[in-house]
Formats: C-alpha cells, structure tokens, sequence
C-alpha cells in the first residue's frame, strides 16, 4: 500500500519526449523551436557490458571449478575489482 501525493500541475506549451531504448541508448526531441533532436548511440555502451559480462562467467567458472578441488572461494579479487 502507499499514498499518493497530489502536485501542482504546470501549464506549459513546451514538451519533450525521451525515448530509452537498447540500441540507441537515448533519444530526445523537444517541440521548442531552435532544438535539434539529439540521438545517442548505445551500441558502444552495450559492447562494453556483454565484453564484462563475459569476463565475469570466465573467472566465476574458474571459482565453480575450484570449489569441486575442495577449495571453499566465493568472490575472487578479479570479480570484485
């Protein structure tokens, strides 16, 4: 359960619209004369995710491959940093 607090509403004529998508991490457009629309590329961002992620299930198999050898190690320095 929660409540609801009522605010003020603003009268304006002024929008802007931001799309979060995966691809194309953000798009903005406004309807303001004199702004351009801005387009942010997130396939860069995304690569850098899916290279870290694939690092982590390296060095996480490595911990699994350890604990069959009786080593008790939960967190490695590497998945840590």
């Amino acid at each position: 359960m929660y409540e609801k607090t009522n605010h003020s509403q603003i009268h304006s004529t002024s929008v802007a619209g931001i799309d979060l998508a995966i691809d194309s991490k953000v798009a903005l457009s406004t309807n303001k004369p004199g702004i351009k629309p801005l387009l942010i590329n997130g396939k860069p961002l995304k690569s850098v995710n899916q290279l870290y992620n694939k690092r982590k299930a390296r060095y996480q198999s490595h911990l699994r491959r350890n604990r069959r050898l009786k080593k008790n190690l939960n967190v490695s320095k590497l998945i840590r940093v």
